[in-house]
């Protein structure tokens, strides 16, 4: 059971003043968060060795209340001042506050008798705890901005701070951590014809450990997997290079895309996993040297008949993730490859439909077993077709998204996902102000989230069923102001 309540706000202002070129904004977010969240745990867990014995079993059965209280002010002021008819001083300041209350209770069952109701009044106090987490981030930047006809360009730097604070209420224990952070950008845009641009862009940026890496809190959900904190962890740094192109001829309806990008770290923060002989694994973050990575995507979109549009992409990516696995510095590397095809067609006829189709080709080897390195291609189909029938005032409307996974050793029983999702829509009375439709979601009933990840030496997949076959009616009435539809509906 869950009741949760959420207010969110934002305020803004914004003024030009009398010089041209003068400027200054500031605006301000405001989050408030009451969540409360009680249910129960109830576990049995087997574990085998590779003869298929069990070698230990336990149990829980235990009652969770959780309650968190957050808060968030989130402002930024931005002034800017013309000093030339193309030069733009930008000075930029940031503020973030934000508080959390979270309050983990865990009771164990008392009641054990055969046929008796489950009485949970016994805290367990290994798993119960209660944190107050205040941040408080600020960040101010001085940016030099350089205007012209055919480029533009933009460079500066700015200093922060992030100020950590954690209060143990159960342990009566404070704890304070402090970050100094360096933020450098540069960026140039230059724009040779209209509609033909190219972007160099750089951006640094600090990596900030968390309270929850520095000291998580307990979390027995899930026994094979142990989360411990690290006070020691330190602070990262992160290089971004970008470089992107793109040309678009309007006449022709052609389109050609380009972007490549690469990243390296220092002092990444990553994760070390210690596993004993049941499988379990106790895992720290840590920081590590030699982390970095590449992408590269190229799209190129065209008119081949009449408003018919044919789009093909392709990308590539490489990324290297250190870890420690048991102690040994364990190196992975992780190759991607993807191709796809859409199709399009917009017009005034009676039918308009879209249909996208990608495959990728994913492979990560670790260097603790080069020999066995995982491979196995995922395969994505989304489209949409509308059919319209305008003397009957009748629109059917069918959209269709598909997720297909390789079958590997891993996982040889891999479910295909397909979610079917037809509609109909009728437009009612003389001036067309009402609509009557009727949609119906996942017809073949198959709504399942399949994620499969690939990360340091260990391959998981996870399953989450999602809401399956519903149906649904909507009455909608579009009011009419000058005119024009304002498609507001209920």
């Amino acid at each position: 059971n869950e009741d949760d309540k959420t207010l969110a706000t934002s305020l803004s202002y914004r003024q030009k003043f009398a010089k041209k070129g003068r400027t200054i904004s500031f605006v301000s977010d405001m989050n408030f968060n009451d969540k409360t969240q009680d249910g129960t745990l109830n576990s049995d867990n087997q574990y085998f060795n590779y003869g298929g014995s069990i070698i230990k079993k336990d149990s829980a059965n235990q009652l969770k209340k959780n309650s968190q209280n957050t808060s968030s002010v989130n402002s930024n002021v931005v002034y800017t001042e013309p000093i030339g008819k193309k030069s733009f001083l930008i000075f930029k300041y940031a503020l973030n506050i934000g508080k959390n209350d979270a309050e983990r209770l865990s009771f164990d069952n008392t009641g054990n008798t055969p046929g008796s109701s489950p009485n949970y009044n016994n805290l367990i106090d290994s798993l119960s705890n209660h944190f107050v987490f205040n941040t408080v981030d600020n960040a101010g930047s001085l940016n030099y901005r350089f205007v012209d006809k055919k480029y533009n360009w933009v460079i500066g730097s700015g200093f922060g701070s992030a100020n950590y604070q954690m209060y143990d209420i159960a342990k009566n224990v404070n704890r304070s951590v402090a970050y100094n952070n360096f933020i450098p950008a540069f960026t140039f845009n230059y724009n040779p014809k209209q509609q033909r641009r190219i972007k160099l862009d750089y951006t640094g940026r600090t990596i900030n450990p968390t309270l929850l890496q520095i000291q998580p809190i307990i979390d027995n959900s899930d026994p094979l997997n142990v989360n411990i904190g690290n006070p020691n962890l330190q602070q990262g740094f992160t290089n971004i290079i970008n470089l992107s192109a793109n040309d678009f001829k309007v006449l022709k309806s052609r389109y050609i895309f380009m972007d490549l990008t690469y990243t390296n770290s220092d002092n990444s923060i990553s994760n070390s996993s210690t596993v004993d002989v049941l499988g379990r694994r106790v895992n720290q973050y840590i920081n590590v040297q030699g982390v970095y990575g590449y992408r590269g995507n190229l799209y190129f979109g065209m008119d081949v008949y009449k408003g018919l549009q044919l789009g093909l992409n392709t990308s590539g990516s490489f990324s290297r993730y250190v870890n420690k696995v048991n102690g040994i510095r364990n190196v992975n590397d992780n190759t991607g490859m993807s191709y796809g095809i859409n199709f399009n067609y917009w017009g005034d006829k009676w039918f308009n439909f879209y249909l996208n189709m990608n495959a990728s080709d994913n492979r990560t080897v670790s260097s603790i077993r080069p020999g066995a390195a995982t491979n196995y291609w995922t395969y994505q189909l989304n489209g949409n077709t509308e059919f319209k029938f305008k003397k009957i005032k009748t629109y059917i409307n069918i959209n269709i998204e598909g997720n297909m996974y390789q079958k590997s050793i891993a996982f040889p029983d891999q479910k295909d996902v397909v979610i079917l999702s037809p509609s109909i829509r009728k437009v009612l009375g003389k001036t067309d102000a009402w609509e009557l439709k009727m949609y119906v979601f996942d017809i073949l009933n198959q709504n399942t989230n399949i994620q499969r990840n690939m990360s340091s030496n260990f391959i998981s997949e996870t399953r989450n069923n999602g809401i399956r076959k519903y149906t649904m009616f909507t009455l909608i009435y579009n009011f009419s102001k000058n005119g024009k539809p304002s498609n507001m509906g209920f």
